[in-house]
This record gives structure tokens, sequence and C-alpha cells, in this order.
């Protein structure tokens, strides 16, 4: 199933990912849902775009020492990271992030403080015919084994701030 962690990052990781929004706004720094990173089937029905803002190497040295506190990524390391930035109308459909017999870990933090229920962007997934959902809490990471069969709800229009998340894929190294 999934895994949720409360406390994930500590306060100098939030803050070096905020300036790294902060610093690319208004640059072309960031990509979108459409570009082709994302297959269009993850986001067709959608209306919104999703940012994504690559992170690459510049969050290692503030995230692997939170990795090792959960001995299940003993045997991982990141392969991507991600600062995405959900717009109203943009959501991604089911999906289960496996990259062929490439059973991956697919780790989401949250970094909006005080995220309503109401304005969507809900966590779903499914597994032998069960469901469930988690709302955004900030600084909250939820984690799965793929492939998990999962989805985020579309952000409604009535959110007052985009839809702020850090996202980790994590390989067999």
């Amino acid at each position: 199933m999934i895994n949720i962690v409360p406390d994930f990052l500590d306060q100098l990781t939030i803050d070096f990912i905020y300036q790294k929004y902060e610093n690319a706004k208004g640059k072309p720094l960031f990509e979108i849902n459409e570009m082709g990173r994302w297959q269009s089937d993850l986001y067709a029905g959608n209306f919104g775009p999703v940012y994504i803002l690559p992170l690459d190497n510049d969050l290692s040295p503030y995230i692997n020492p939170r990795l090792a506190r959960i001995s299940a990524f003993d045997d991982y390391a990141i392969s991507a990271s991600f600062l995405h930035v959900w717009q109203p109308g943009s959501g991604i459909n089911w999906h289960h992030d496996s990259l062929g017999d490439n059973h991956r870990i697919g780790l989401t933090v949250y970094l909006n403080p005080g995220w309503n229920v109401n304005w969507g962007g809900l966590f779903l997934w499914e597994k032998d015919m069960q469901t469930g959902w988690f709302c955004p809490q900030y600084n909250y990471a939820v984690w799965l084994h793929s492939p998990l069969w999962h989805s985020v709800s579309i952000i409604s229009k009535a959110a007052t701030t985009p839809r702020l998340s850090l996202q980790l894929f994590l390989e067999k190294k």
C-alpha cells in the first residue's frame, strides 16, 4: 500500500526548495506536464497545467540524510527530483509509475501549509479493489513501491494557491 511519514523534511530543506521556486519564477526553467515528460494519458481531460521544476542533484545533499532514516530506501538512490506546481484544473490520471521490470519508489512531499480538502489535489490509490485517499498535509511524505495504481484529483478553481509538492523517484542502486 502507501506509507505516510509526517515531518519528513527539515526546515532548511523546505527553505531551499521554496528559494529555488522563487528564483525560478519568470525564467524559462519550468517544464509543463504537456511538454513530453508526462504521457498524454496522464493529463487527458484535465484543463490546467502542472509546472515542473527539475531539481536534479541540487537537492541530494539536503534529502539524502532524510532518506537514510527509512530502511526501505537502503538499496535505492534518487533517480529524479522535481518541484510540481499544480494549478487549478490540473491533476494526474490513474497510473502506476513502473518502468518495465524496474519497480521504483515514488515519494511525494507536500509543501503547502493549510491545504483545504475542498481544493482537490488529493492523492488517490487502489490496490486489490480497495481504494484510499490522502489530503495533502504540510511536510508529510507519501511513498509507494510501484506498481501501485494511483492518481491526483483535479485542483479546484477555489484553491487560493497552487499546490506545491516535491516529487522524488528512487531506483535500485
